[in-house]
């Protein structure tokens, strides 16, 4: 939806949050389906009675990277940038509703560009970024054209200076940042809505073991004194910059899956701090370096044996500040601002005190946890429920239920899908674009199939599923890139399974789907680039076939039976037969010496 006419709250919630008892009845069904056509958008942060969504605009001169770039809702927005003011304006729900470049540096750029500013309607979120260059032959026209989208720092722009605004039209600035050239990229940070958020100053250090040994953290000047310690600390902030939590993840010995479950249990626009101490690297897997991408790491590769790293970031937008050293070079400090233009409304922010940032404990989908007995399964809904304990996420197993979760992750965000059946990951071969797991009437899986719709694969992907049988139980989950040659008869032969989100999946997306042949979704999510895992998990009522209602194999022939699968403990062959055992008091003994 570009825009929402009625009730804004309501109408941009994710579908799961809507509360249709507070509805007019003739608005119900209208605001349905404007809720069904982004029930799909990352999560969105409501301050008081306010609607907000986080948003990021990055700047920098020809010198300094020579980009503009522009995130909102969790996700980088499609703009072509070019030389010198770069403007795109949003509608409520973070959607793009123009984009134009303004070449300053010829009158006519500029007359356009006041022209353009001037036609904006009042109130309309304004993001401004400039890249190359914008000073030379910028008028004091085109500054007050800025400044009629809260842009008050616009006058300091110099020759290739970078240059952000998170603005409104006729309003003050959400966000505002302009670096001299040669100083890096400009970064402005916030949430959009009907006003900003507080600004906050921080500054993070890192020292590796032979550098210091130390990781430090301030906000607005002050030092937050937290205890540290080896590996990744960090600093979970609240996307009203808010502190949360205060984590410590051991990578260095095993803590990069709770360092993963942590990342993706926050919500999208969330500013995140992280310093390495010691040595972060010597267990840092391939899915931790991924969730740091989520919140703008993008020093990673450099990073090695007790270096030195810090980065400011915001999940599912960028990097506001990165820093990494070698060991033996020294440590790293970064310093940078989010929020509100730099010294405004410090009277706001929240009183920064031990007890507040110490007790807060963060919540990661049951998904990633494991169950602590083999007696004990996956809820049905680990996808959805928060926790890390038995009690939460973890049942007693009935005979004929089986516990299901699929994981997916695009290419930047962990590249993998993984299915696991009670608890127990597969381990399954998968690759690139839309893998698929058929299970037997048992529950027990068949082979994982592979469909590279980034290349070729959608015909094949079509073939396969119309050739199972209607009731089939299938999983399904995206990994890499699946939607560049995802055609829409693949899209429907997914749906035909059940899978009706997956015409929301967008470029190395999230995708993952328990479903049934011709029948409904039993659980599904997809998530767009940037913004994690998606993750879908279900209970499964399944066959327990008894032994003695088969009829005996044909042992007495060239080919007798012999291939099957593991059900329960119990070989069960192809050809759904059983043999007869004569001598099993003498087996048994056997196999107990």
């Amino acid at each position: 939806v570009p825009e929402c006419s009625l009730d804004t709250r309501a109408c941009q919630r994710p579908i799961s949050q809507l509360d249709m008892t507070a509805l007019q009845p003739s608005t119900s069904m209208r605001l349905l389906l404007a809720a069904l056509a982004i029930a799909l958008s990352p999560k969105l942060v409501h301050a008081g009675s306010s609607m907000q969504l986080p948003a990021m605009v990055r700047s920098a001169g020809w010198a300094d990277g020579n980009f503009a770039e522009f995130y909102a809702a969790g996700r980088r927005l499609d703009v072509n940038a070019s030389h010198g003011f770069n403007i795109v304006t949003l509608a409520g729900n973070g959607s793009v509703l123009d984009a134009q470049t303004f070449g300053t540096y010829e009158p006519a750029g500029a007359i356009s560009m006041v022209d353009y500013v001037g036609n904006i309607s009042e109130g309309r979120i304004v993001m401004i970024a400039v890249m190359d260059d914008a000073f030379d032959g910028m008028s004091d026209d085109v500054k007050t054209a800025v400044s009629s989208c809260g842009g008050k720092l616009i006058g300091e722009l110099e020759h290739r200076s970078a240059y952000a605004l998170l603005g409104r039209k006729g309003d003050e600035a959400v966000a505002e940042q302009v670096v001299k050239t040669g100083q890096g990229p400009a970064v402005a940070a916030s949430l959009y809505g009907d006003h900003g958020i507080p600004g906050v100053d921080i500054t993070v250090q890192s020292a590796g073991f032979s550098d210091g040994n130390f990781a430090r953290f301030s906000l607005n000047g002050q030092d937050l004194g937290l205890e540290t310690g080896r590996g990744f600390n960090a600093v979970f902030l609240q996307p009203n910059g808010a502190i949360f939590a205060t984590r410590i993840f051991d990578t260095y010995k095993n803590g990069s899956a709770e360092l993963v479950a942590a990342i993706d249990s926050l919500e999208v626009g969330s500013p995140v701090l992280f310093a390495v101490q010691d040595d972060a690297r010597f267990h840092l897997s391939h899915e931790a370096r991924a969730a740091l991408g989520l919140c703008g790491a993008t020093l990673l590769e450099k990073f090695h044996w007790r270096y030195s790293y810090a980065l400011v970031g915001v999940k599912g937008a960028g990097a506001l500040a990165e820093a990494v050293a070698a060991s033996g070079h020294g440590s790293v400090n970064v310093s940078t601002h989010y929020g509100g233009p730099a010294g405004a409304f410090l009277d706001h922010l929240p009183t920064i005190t031990t007890t507040t940032i110490t007790t807060t404990t963060l919540a990661a989908r049951c998904g990633y946890y494991e169950c602590s007995a083999a007696s004990l399964i996956h809820r049905a809904d680990v996808a959805q429920t928060l926790g890390s304990d038995d009690d939460t996420c973890c049942e007693e197993s009935t005979p004929g239920v089986e516990s299901v979760v699929v994981r997916s992750a695009g290419y930047g965000n962990g590249n993998v899908a993984e299915f696991y059946i009670n608890g127990e990951n597969l381990n399954a071969a998968t690759r690139r674009g839309i893998n698929v797991l058929p299970l037997r009437a048992d529950g027990s899986p068949k082979t994982v199939e592979h469909f590279d719709t980034f290349h070729d694969g959608s015909a094949q992907l079509v073939t396969f599923i119309d050739a199972l049988p209607a009731g089939t139980r299938v999983l399904v989950a995206a990994k890499d890139e699946a939607t560049s040659n995802l055609t829409d008869a693949a899209r429907s032969a997914v749906a035909a399974c059940g899978g009706h989100l997956i015409g929301n999946l967008t470029y190395r997306g999230a995708y993952a789907l328990i479903g049934e042949k011709d029948g409904a979704a039993l659980s599904e999510q997809v998530l767009p680039d940037g913004a994690g895992y998606a993750m879908a998990s279900a209970h499964l009522e399944v066959e327990q076939a008894s032994a003695s209602s088969k009829p005996r194999c044909p042992a007495r022939t060239a080919y007798p039976p012999v291939s099957g699968w593991m059900s329960n403990g119990q070989l069960e062959l192809d050809e759904g037969c059983r043999y007869s055992l004569f001598e099993s008091d003498g087996v048994a003994k056997c196999m107990a010496d």
